[in-house]
């Protein structure tokens, strides 16, 4: 079928606006990976995620000391787990009030970062 000419049994469309103009962008492929590919080029192409967040994550509920996370880290290192991103949940905020820190469970939260960050 030709859209674009009409013939041989087009495709027939209609379209309404009952609020004005309408912008429409045909993108004409002819295949999936064109139409992305046009898409791109009309619209920008959306930037890669960070490395790091690709890699594996380590997150689970009651990491209730800052020991006890580098314990995990530790152990990441000695079983040869190539470990990117470890999670703190609600266990790290002070009387799990949200947008808080506990200050006596994880005393040194730049320390602990920049132990880990290296990695």
């Amino acid at each position: 079928r030709d859209l674009w000419r009409g013939g041989g049994g087009g495709v027939v469309s209609h379209w309404l606006s009952e609020g004005g103009g309408m912008d429409v962008v045909l993108l004409g492929g002819p295949g999936d990976e064109d139409v992305v590919r046009q898409l791109g080029a009309l619209t920008g192409t959306p930037p890669l995620p960070p490395l790091w967040s690709l890699g594996y994550h380590q997150s689970h509920w009651n990491v209730k000391s800052q020991p006890q996370l580098e314990g995990i880290d530790a152990n990441a290192d000695r079983l040869g787990w190539p470990l990117d991103g470890l999670w703190l949940d609600i266990e790290h905020a002070q009387g799990k009030r949200y947008f808080t820190w506990d200050g006596a469970a994880f005393p040194d939260p730049r320390g602990m970062a920049a132990a880990i960050e290296p990695k």
